[in-house]
């Protein structure tokens, strides 16, 4: 969805049609707000478990706060 020059993030959405005459407005309206945004590069984002040893059971009680 885009790429960092330096320490600013340059949006590159690709859509897959053009767009209709009467979806134009909603378009850069939402291009306006997403180049409104403050993105600040920290790194690569990555998945960290915090609990102890992963698995499909410790993952559903981890969504659903349940102790087993």
């Amino acid at each position: 969805m885009g790429h960092w020059d330096q320490d600013r993030w340059c949006w590159d959405f690709v859509w897959r049609r053009e767009w209709f005459e009467w979806e134009r407005s909603s378009v850069d309206e939402f291009h306006k707000m997403v180049e409104d945004a403050n993105l600040i590069n920290q790194g690569d984002d990555c998945w960290l478990w915090v609990k102890d040893v992963f698995s499909v059971r410790s993952a559903y009680a981890a969504l659903y706060n349940f102790a087993y």
